[in-house]
């Protein structure tokens, strides 16, 4: 039998492709572990959900989908851990994943409220496995000419850039944050 807090947690994994049992904990079970680890091995004995081995850390991934690859579970959990801590620190509205917008495809997009501040932003994940450069055209066109179609005209989103690697800001032509993959400034998001 699925129970509500297992529905939650099969829909977060839906969304967000993958997440650690503290993770969902968090959002489905009350911050609970015991719960939770008994709840994701029954959906995933009743073959609802997968359940990988962590090669990273202790324990298991689970997931709505197959892992393809490590490259993609560490993306992955930096949105999770990220989505986590923006739901801790404010309160969200509406968010979501990989969604297309004209030319962009960002990994997240969230709008919500902190401090009685709306906010909304458009979130790029770039970890060290990619090796591409930070592409700052694609954020400045939509923000120049399609933003208005997805945001409210008093909301226009900033654009979060979670990496470790340089931001160059004189490139830049737009509101944007710069937070590392290890979200350590975190708080920076919301100067």
């Amino acid at each position: 039998m699925v129970t509500e807090r297992d529905a939650i947690a099969i829909s977060f994994l839906e969304q967000f492709n993958m997440a650690v049992p503290k993770q969902i904990a968090k959002v489905a079970y009350e911050d609970n572990l015991k719960i939770c680890y008994n709840r994701l091995n029954r959906l995933h004995k009743d073959k609802l959900i997968y359940k990988t081995e962590n090669k990273i850390g202790k324990g298991f991934i689970y997931s709505a989908y197959r892992i393809r690859s490590l490259k993609q579970f560490i993306h992955n959990n930096i949105r999770v851990e990220f989505f986590l801590k923006l739901l801790h620190e404010s309160d969200i509205d509406e968010f979501k994943v990989e969604p297309v917008m004209e030319n962009i495809r960002p990994d997240l997009v969230v709008k919500g409220t902190y401090k009685h501040q709306k906010y909304s932003f458009i979130v790029e994940i770039e970890t060290k496995q990619n090796h591409s450069s930070i592409n700052y055209d694609k954020h400045f066109n939509f923000l120049l000419i399609n933003w208005r179609k997805y945001f409210n005209e008093d909301d226009k989103p900033i654009i979060v850039y979670i990496t470790d690697k340089k931001v160059d800001s004189s490139k830049i032509k737009f509101e944007y944050r710069h937070i590392k993959t290890d979200l350590s400034n975190f708080q920076d998001i919301f100067s």
